[in-house]
């Protein structure tokens, strides 16, 4: 056999669906190629990485047709602790997969798991957390970092141990610029080591520099199996490329606004690891769109918990309509905002899809929870035919949908939105674009934390750049585009006072 990896005419279907997931998927993956999984949310990338790794059968119950194979034998037959010692797997929440309350110990369970000698352990990790820049975290709990340093961390967790293959979903989610080149530059490294390396992403084009084999998947069937420089592939790598690629920048009209509705003055936290934000002073007011930019641990989620109220400055405040966010009771606070997070699954309660979207407001005890109502909701989220289904059984970017409505089906005033994109193909992103501007038109007001600044553009009237916890620069709309342009152009951009 001279596949590495083998699917031969395999097929799932999760537990309690009545679609199938994969369907009669072939697919040959050759030791040390770099394949690209790519397709649209659900389309069945994360099921084949489950499959690869042994997750499926093994913790995922369902039906299975077919089988798969990694190095001449059945995954169905082999215990996932056993296929942890040939794979390295890279998930796509990197938070489920944290089991130790420190950094180093968590780079080094693997390894003790696998029996390295305590020096050999600790040289391996002190290498690798240098490469990744892990090295001042290594004494942090893994669940204290922010988004990106917990991705780098889950990232050094499956390195560590140097496997021979490298299964990957959504490995540059949540990462800012910089981080994503340095992950690109470990995979090419590995890709010269001869490495196996499965990649599953909607932002296929970042890797292209790495000449990989694209596979597409569509309704859990492969539609497209390719490499970009390949005879005769340019063709039907174009198809794919119209399918999956961002629209172009367009800038949108301003809304008109008000007087300021938040005011933001003086404002300073410290956590008692030493990280501070302070000085932070801004505005907004009805109709308005700010972006809060910046590297991992610049301070962009402290800013944005403070601004929830899960956090309380040590010093300035923060004035909603006037009243200080101290002087809020929790109802109140509830009604006037609408918080969207990075993670949806950290904000569903209930175990239907209805109830879920209608959560907030039943609390809220809100008269708005209508039979019609609440079905032309989900209907504008594609989620009307899934109305008894636990919203953890859904696709992410099923979720990501659930969380939007679930989060202003209310009506709130302010809307405040953290990394919605990670994970989201074109569409998925143009639906979350299209309720933003929908939200905007309806004079409220969104504060929204991101890295992917090309989807930013198309709805922002100010962005914020936090760098140590500071701001560094406010940019108009108008600014932010051209450096975006510049960007596209190849040139060096610097976001310096």
């Amino acid at each position: 056999m001279n596949e590495f990896i083998s699917f031969r005419n395999f097929s799932f279907r999760y537990y309690l669906r009545k679609e199938w997931s994969l369907k009669s998927v072939d697919l040959n993956i050759k030791k040390g190629e770099l394949i690209i999984l790519t397709g649209p949310s659900g389309s069945g990338k994360t099921s084949v990485c489950y499959s690869i790794n042994g997750l499926i059968p093994h913790f995922y119950a369902g039906e299975v047709k077919g089988n798969v194979f990694v190095a001449e034998k059945k995954v169905s037959k082999r215990p996932v602790s056993e296929l942890s010692k040939k794979i390295g797997y890279i998930p796509q929440r990197a938070e489920n997969s944290f089991v130790t309350p420190y950094v180093f110990s968590e780079l080094a369970f693997p390894l003790e798991y696998r029996s390295f000698s305590k020096e050999s352990i600790k040289n391996k990790i002190l290498e690798l957390a240098n490469y990744l820049d892990l090295t001042k975290l290594l004494k942090r709990n893994p669940n204290e970092l922010s988004e990106g340093e917990k991705q780098k961390l889950a990232i050094g967790c499956a390195l560590v141990t140097e496997p021979e293959i490298i299964v990957a979903d959504e490995p540059l989610a949540n990462l800012d610029y910089s981080n994503q080149q340095k992950i690109i530059t470990i995979f090419k490294s590995l890709q010269q080591k001869g490495k196996t390396i499965i990649i599953a992403t909607h932002e296929y084009f970042k890797y292209r520099e790495l000449n990989p084999r694209f596979i597409q998947i569509e309704k859990g069937q492969i539609t497209g199996n390719l490499i970009e420089n390949g005879e005769g592939s340019k063709k039907e790598f174009e198809i794919i490329k119209k399918k999956l690629c961002l629209n172009d920048i367009k800038s949108e009209k301003e809304s008109e606004v008000s007087k300021s509705e938040v005011e933001v003055k003086n404002l300073s936290f410290k956590f008692s690891n030493g990280f501070s934000i302070s000085d932070i002073n801004f505005t907004t007011n009805r109709g308005k769109v700010i972006g809060l930019i910046g590297d991992n641990g610049s301070g962009k989620t402290t800013l944005f918990r403070l601004l929830c109220g899960f956090l309380k400055p040590d010093s300035g405040s923060i004035k909603l309509s006037g009243k200080d966010l101290k002087d809020w009771n929790w109802s109140e606070l509830a009604a006037y905002l609408g918080v969207i997070f990075q993670d949806p699954d950290k904000q569903f309660f209930e175990e239907e899809i209805g109830k879920e979207a209608v959560f907030i407001s039943k609390n809220l005890d809100l008269n708005l929870i209508d039979t019609n109502k609440i079905e032309n909701e989900l209907s504008s989220c594609h989620l009307e035919n899934y109305v008894l289904y636990n919203p953890h059984s859904l696709s992410h970017g099923e979720k990501r949908r659930l969380a939007f409505v679930s989060s202003t089906f209310h009506k709130p005033e302010l809307i405040l939105i953290d990394e919605v994109t990670n994970g989201l193909d074109r569409e998925n992103k143009e639906w979350v674009s299209n309720q933003i501007l929908k939200l905007k038109q309806e004079n409220k007001m969104l504060i929204i934390v991101s890295h992917d600044w090309h989807w930013l553009s198309k709805f922002v009237d100010e962005i914020i750049y936090l760098k140590n916890g500071r701001i560094e620069q406010v940019l108009n709309k108008d600014q932010f585009y051209s450096i975006l342009q510049k960007a596209t152009k190849g040139e060096t951009i610097l976001l310096e006072r």
